[in-house]
This record gives C-alpha cells, sequence and structure tokens, in this order.
C-alpha cells in the first residue's frame, strides 16, 4: 500500500510541478525543478503533523516482513538441531527477500525502459531532445509528450524512494538533501551514460561502490569520520571529470537505434 501511495503521490505532484515549470527551457528547467524540490524538502522537514518534522517518520514496517519471520521462528523451532551456520543463514532469509524483490523490480522497469526506448513513444522523445521546434513542426505535441516523460519518471522515483524508505525503516527530509537526492544521482547517470539504461545501472554501482566504500578506509588510513566524508566527496569529484574529459558521453553511452526498414529494397 505504501508503494503504491508513493507512486500515485509522486505522479501528482509532477503533474502540478510540470504544468508550472515544463515550458521552460533547459538550463531555466533544471534551476526551476531543483529549486522547488528544495522548498518541498524544507517545508516537510517542518510539517510535524506530517512528516515528525527533524525527527522523521520511524519504525516503517517492511513488505511482508511479519509473515516471513514468523516462518523462520516456526522453521528452527520445529528443527532445534540445525547448525548454527544454517541458522544465520536462514535468519537472513528476510534479507534476500528483499534483495529479491528490489532486483525484481528493477528488472521490470529496465525492460519497460527498453521497450518504451524503442518505440514510437520513445523515439519522439528523443527527437525533443535534439530539437523540439522540428517536432512542434511536425505536428506532435511536444508538452504533453513532456508532461508524460517527467510523471512518469517522478512515479518512479517515488517507488525507489518508497523501496529505500521500507528498507531502513525510517526516512526524514534529510535523507534527501540535495548532495544525496540529486548531485549523486546526476552523477550515476553521467559516469554510467545518460539515455542508457544499462549505463545508468553501471554507474549506479560504481558511484555507490565508491560512496559505501571509502567507509572502510577510515581504518586504514587513520582518517576522522569528517576527513572520510570529505575524501568521498574528492573521489567521485575526479571520477565526474575524468569521465567527462575522457568519455563525455558515458562509460557505456547512449544507444544508437537503426530502422530494420534501413537496408531494405
Amino acid at each position: 500500500v505504501g508503494l503504491l501511495g508513493a507512486i500515485l503521490m509522486c505522479g501528482i505532484v509532477a503533474l502540478f510541478i510540470g504544468f508550472i515549470t515544463l515550458r521552460l527551457k533547459e538550463d531555466y528547467l533544471a534551476i526551476a525543478t531543483i529549486g522547488i524540490a528544495e522548498v518541498i524538502r524544507l517545508v516537510l522537514k517542518n510539517e510535524s503533523w506530517l512528516t515528525n518534522s527533524v525527527w522523521g517518520l520511524k519504525h516503517i514496517p517492511p513488505p511482508l516482513y511479519s509473515p516471513i519471520q514468523k516462518g523462520i521462528s516456526g522453521f528452527l523451532s520445529a528443527n532445534p538441531d540445525t547448525s548454527v551456520a544454517v541458522k544465520a543463514l536462514i535468519s537472513k532469509s528476510y534479507n534476500w527477500f528483499y534483495l529479491g524483490l528490489v532486483l525484481g523490480i528493477v528488472a521490470i522497469l529496465y525492460w519497460v525502459s527498453e521497450r518504451s526506448i524503442r518505440s514510437p513513444w520513445g523515439r519522439v522523445l528523443r527527437a525533443i531532445r535534439e530539437d523540439e521546434t522540428v517536432v512542434s513542426a511536425a505536428g506532435k505535441n511536444v508538452f504533453r509528450f513532456k508532461m508524460q516523460s517527467f510523471v512518469l519518471g517522478a512515479m518512479i522515483m517515488g517507488m525507489a524512494g518508497s523501496l529505500y524508505a521500507h528498507y531502513a525503516m525510517f526516512i526524514d527530509a534529510n535523507s534527501f538533501e540535495p548532495l544525496y537526492g540529486t548531485f549523486l544521482v546526476w552523477v550515476m547517470l553521467i559516469a554510467g551514460g545518460s539515455g542508457n539504461s544499462k549505463g545508468a545501472i553501471l554507474g549506479a554501482f560504481i558511484i555507490w561502490g565508491i560512496w559505501a566504500g571509502t567507509d572502510f578506509m577510515s581504518g586504514y588510513l587513520a582518517l576522522s569520520a569528517i576527513r572520510v566524508a570529505s575524501l568521498r566527496i574528492i573521489t567521485i569529484a575526479i571520477l565526474l571529470e575524468l569521465v567527462l574529459l575522457l568519455r563525455p558521453s558515458g562509460l557505456l553511452g547512449e544507444e544508437k537505434f537503426v530502422s530494420k526498414m534501413m537496408g531494405k529494397k
């Protein structure tokens, strides 16, 4: 229910924001949407009746957690002779279930994305990105296509946010500061390859691997937590610069699609 509610709410909010901003061009659109997102975050941060203010929402139940945990407890009670290693593995069954759930959703979204890119709808969106004036001259409603894409993207982000909240069992406005909710996602896309679903996934693994991996550096480099956080950002910034200099289109780049009619007589 929470997942569906997040998807629906993000779609509705995106619809209203889209009517305000989608007629803007390029840089102005980016600035406007980032500004509106920050205003919404700060409002939610200070509305205690809605989000419990800076203390956030706690004890968010993961999906199907209770029945799975009851099943695990029942199995272990019925099999007291189970080895310690097997017990440890079974006790983490819910983590494996949640990993499978997330991977399944990612696989479905990847399939839908690939189908959409190759569809007439996806071709119109790519044409709008290149030159929306030409697309408008061809009789296409540019605003409508941009709105559809904007709302769909917001709904996917709402789904991702809901999965994160259920996993962490806690969420607050600070969970989506610009550094996490905007900058990191942008770097993931740039590093992997904008316009390429495989590149987006690869970029997410690489950037988050660096982000999480630097936590272990404090034990080897004798650095404080503050310095490790600074080193993490510096490392990602250097990687971003290298990608922009050496691979401007990203590690994988955008795939080029050629019509099947090409070459046929």
